[in-house]
């Protein structure tokens, strides 16, 4: 009798350990879930109670310490169960991590360079201290008075400025020799490469200086879970046109306004054209292609769709190419349809179906045929 006495109380304790490590992980996993945002309240709640019946029913089982069969089904189901929790709650906190890593800037760079023409004796900002700067007017000025300020305080001085009313008269400036040096955005060299007229203007110029400018980033904080389930809301999709970290600003060349009805489970999409001519929210009313708007930030993309469209944007989801490849290589693959046998670089693609791995689909991407 006393040896059965003992191994009750070590069945009951064992039991007690099993049911406590399924509760933590219940817990944890019920706060991840929570805390992703990612699902609505009414399926969060219905996850609640499945986790609650799933903790009483083993919990129930193993109280049966006299009855072997139920005890160690309890026990079993209570470790499974366990196990499971664990796994999921990992690879749960693995996508929302990685989704983090790849869309979830808080904050932005936006790198200025100092340029001067590349016959220049200037080798680094200190040989330009007496130059006049040309800078830009009124496009973004709020930046450009910050980088101006970053240049005064590494020079100890205050250097001169002259302002001109768009970018390509302030290259055209440096490129008479009116001024010493301009300040400008470097997404914007590229840009102005691509204008009729300039297509070598990158190799005219060199860098000597670059200047970077943190700005956070007002829109999509991760609170989607605290808007009522019914109401309808705007996400603006943006992919942007550069490798590095996600929260470097530059040319947002996908810019998709996707209105999500959780009533209905309908989605609209709207997508507007990367060349279409806007008014940006930091030109002062002066048209530019809308890619441009991406160069100022998310924030500047969003304002300006907002107001082209009278529409509030509540949130954004932004990709650049290194978020692409980190999307397919958590996939491990991609199949993709080419209408065209042709080789894009060291990568061949037949005709047809192709599984390709994150390299092979950035290259087929940035494939001339695409």
């Amino acid at each position: 009798k006393h040896h059965s006495q003992k191994k009750r109380k070590v069945m009951k304790t064992i039991g007690w350990i099993a049911s406590i490590i399924q509760l933590l992980l219940s817990l944890f996993l019920m706060f991840f879930l929570y805390q992703s945002a990612f699902l609505p309240n009414k399926y969060l709640l219905g996850i609640l109670v499945g986790l609650i019946v799933l903790f009483i029913f083993p919990r129930f089982l193993m109280k049966h310490y006299h009855h072997k069969g139920r005890f160690y089904t309890g026990f079993a189901l209570a470790i499974v169960l366990s196990i499971l929790f664990g796994v999921i709650g990992y690879y749960y906190q693995e996508i929302v991590n990685t989704a983090k890593g790849i869309t979830g800037a808080t904050s932005e760079t936006t790198v200025y360079g100092v340029y001067v023409l590349k016959e220049d004796s200037a080798k680094e900002l200190k040989d330009a201290k007496e130059y006049t700067f040309g800078i830009l007017k009124s496009l973004d000025r709020s930046n450009t008075d910050k980088a101006i300020d970053k240049v005064n305080k590494q020079l100890s001085s205050s250097v001169k400025t002259e302002e001109f009313e768009d970018m390509l008269t302030q290259a055209d400036a440096l490129s008479n020799k009116e001024v010493g040096a301009i300040l400008l955005n470097e997404a914007y060299i590229s840009a102005i490469d691509e204008t009729e007229g300039y297509s070598d203007y990158s190799k005219s110029i060199r860098e000597i200086a670059k200047i970077e400018i943190q700005t956070k980033t007002t829109h999509a904080k991760a609170e989607v879970a605290k808007k009522n389930n019914t109401d309808c809301f705007t996400v603006f999709i943006s992919g942007i046109d550069v490798a590095g970290p996600i929260s470097t600003t530059s040319r947002s060349d996908v810019n998709i306004l996707a209105t999500i009805n959780p009533k209905t489970h309908q989605i609209l999409l709207v997508s507007t054209p990367r060349d279409y001519y806007v008014a940006t929210s930091v030109s002062n009313g002066a048209k530019d292609k809308l890619t441009h708007a991406g160069i100022y930030g998310i924030n500047c993309s969003m304002d300006t769709l907002s107001a082209l469209y009278d529409t509030d944007v509540d949130y954004y989801f932004r990709i650049n190419f290194t978020g692409f490849k980190d999307v397919i290589s958590a996939l491990g693959s991609v199949t993709v349809h080419s209408d065209y046998a042709f080789k894009a670089g060291e990568y061949s693609y037949v005709e047809g179906e192709n599984t390709l791995n994150a390299d092979q689909t950035i290259r087929m991407k940035n494939s001339d045929l695409l």
